[in-house]
Formats: C-alpha cells, structure tokens, sequence
C-alpha cells in the first residue's frame, strides 16, 4: 500500500471519528505513528545518500576545473609579468576576455598572546579589552520560580529575569 493510499485511510478514519478507546486501539494508533516516523527516516538516509554523491560530484568536477584553470594561470602569468615589467603604476593589463594582473596582499599578523599582552597592558591599557557576563548555567541553579520572577535563595526577586511558564509538550517514543 502506498503512503498515499494509507494517507487517505487514516484520513478517512479520522472523519469517521475513530477514537483510542483501548490498549488494543492505542497499540494500533502507536504502530501508525512507528510506520511514519519509519518512512521518515527512510526519507533522510536517501536524501543523505544522494547529497553525498552530488556533494562528491560537485567536488570532483570542481578540482578538474580548478586545476585547468591553475594550468591556463601558469601559461599567462609570464606573459603578464613581461608585460608589466618596466610599468611604474599600471599592475595589470586588460585582455578582450577579462583583466589580469596583481595585487597587493596585506600581511599576515601571527599573534603570541602571551607574549603580546603585558606589552601593550605597559603601552596603552586602553587597548586592552576586558569582559564580564553571568555564569548563567550556575546561577539558575541559586534561583527558584515564584510565579513570573526569580528569586534568589534568601528571597529577593532577581531584577531582569522574567520567568515563562511553557505547557508540558505530548510526545510518542516507538520502540524498535
């Protein structure tokens, strides 16, 4: 039977107003829920699988491409450093397919902490940057819920947090 066909069943059970009356009846409705939630990750280990392969494929045919395109640089390049070589300003030259040339890279910074922070703490402490935040993890444990606001062990209501109630959230879990 296909999903469609069960759909339209259950679908149609549904306008009946079939209600779990029994064990035998919520047994039947959980074996429902199983075959879905089944499909479902049926559905994503083939969406995986393909992705998978067209990830693989993209990357593939990337390389090859990148790879001739770096072989087509390598011819050019001497080319475009003859051409430049005795230009002040001009670094690059215009072709009728595109422009090649060079730029100026900024440089790397390799930072040694350690090493980098008692200097400029004596240079200019204003260049230090220091932060605070709430430990929140530890401090929920020290408060407790008194309708809409939290308070603290000793009973002070905490200023900035608002507590929201949720409703408890119905799920099914299906063995196997």
């Amino acid at each position: 039977m296909s999903i469609e066909e069960e759909f339209e069943k259950t679908t149609e059970i549904k306008r009946e107003g079939f209600k779990v009356t029994d064990i035998k009846s919520a047994d039947w409705a959980m074996g429902k829920i199983k075959k879905y939630e089944q499909k479902k990750i049926e559905i994503v280990q083939f969406v995986a699988s393909k992705k998978a392969e067209l990830e693989k494929y993209a990357s593939d045919q990337n390389m090859e491409l990148t790879s001739k395109q770096d072989f087509f640089k390598s011819l050019l390049l001497p080319y475009v450093e003859e051409q430049l070589k005795n230009e002040k300003k001009k670094k690059s030259i215009k072709l009728p397919t595109g422009l090649a040339g060079f730029r100026i890279q900024q440089p790397k910074y390799i930072l040694n902490e350690a090493m980098l922070k008692p200097f400029v703490e004596k240079y200019d402490s204003k260049l230090i940057k220091t932060t605070t935040a709430v430990d929140w993890e530890e401090f929920k444990k020290q408060i407790t819920i008194s309708n809409t606001q939290a308070v603290t062990s000793d009973g002070e209501v905490v200023p900035g947090i608002t507590v929201e109630e949720k409703e408890p959230i119905f799920y099914v879990k299906v063995e196997g």
